[in-house]
């Protein structure tokens, strides 16, 4: 998971958990770069899978261990597919910004966020 998807999975975890929403933008953005560092080897789709079980039998806040620990019972389609139309770039694209930005620039990475969760609820997901 990079950044990026990372952005996505935590987006995803504080809609179903209020104790994981961060209000400041930069908070958010160095919560998804802490994430997305300890994540690095888990795809996006799979997290996605562990958080929606997670939350379906635990009213405790998801850990990146959790993630890492569900990981061996997860279907091969992901539920979303929305999210995964494209590279990190073409994904990053549709916010106006590339990887290269939105790995160097905190205020970036925060815009990103804002500009997703807004989309997140305007789709009513």
């Amino acid at each position: 998971m990079n950044d990026t998807e990372a952005l996505v999975f935590l987006t995803r975890a504080a809609m179903l958990d209020p104790r994981m929403k961060r209000v400041d933008p930069v908070d958010q953005a160095d919560m998804a770069e802490a994430w997305s560092t300890v994540l690095d080897d888990v795809a996006l789709d799979a997290a996605l899978i562990v958080l929606r079980e997670h939350y379906r039998s635990s009213s405790d806040p998801i850990t990146p261990a959790a993630i890492v620990a569900g990981i061996g019972a997860e279907p091969t389609t992901s539920p979303y597919p929305e999210i995964h139309d494209g590279s990190q770039r073409a994904v990053l694209a549709t916010f106006g910004t590339t990887p290269e930005e939105f790995d160097a620039d905190p205020a970036v990475r925060a815009r990103v966020l804002r500009e997703h969760q807004q989309r997140e609820l305007e789709a009513g997901r």
